[in-house]
């Protein structure tokens, strides 16, 4: 309903002569006041949060707004006017809980665990039983 609503708010509407401009829904005048008004990544999520909306990071540097407390998919940033990378290099840091990497052709799971993946080759059962052994002696 909340997402429905938004939609409206952004779909823009065929303007008859002499029909007056359409207003913005008070969700999404909130939405915007907040994100004009922010001076840093915590000072816009704090404001959105009293409008009943947050923020999100999402796959592949993707950040959507979300209802809040019940913290609900409504829209991608994208289509509030602004992009991810306006906002990065307006409160000159990466979304909260994003780090930045050396290898930005790193695979986005190993970038954000430090893990190495399982390799896509299956291990031998002679290599298997060799790692099995050499751990048991190592404990």
């Amino acid at each position: 309903m909340a997402r429905q609503a938004l939609r409206r708010g952004l779909a823009p509407e065929p303007e008859e002569v002499g029909e007056a401009a359409p207003t913005m829904l008070p969700e999404m005048v909130a939405v915007h006041e907040a994100l004009d008004r922010a001076s840093d990544w915590l000072d816009l999520q704090k404001r959105l949060r009293r409008a009943g909306f947050v923020l999100r990071a999402g796959t592949r540097g993707a950040i959507s707004l979300h209802d809040w407390p019940a913290n609900r998919f409504l829209m991608p940033l994208d289509e509030l006017g602004t992009s991810p990378a306006e906002l990065v290099l307006r409160y000159r840091a990466p979304f909260p809980g994003r780090t930045t990497h050396s290898d930005p052709l790193a695979p986005p799971d190993a970038q954000r665990t430090g893990v190495m993946k399982r390799p896509a080759t299956p291990v031998s059962p002679a290599l298997r039983a060799y790692l099995a052994k050499a751990a048991r002696d190592a404990a």
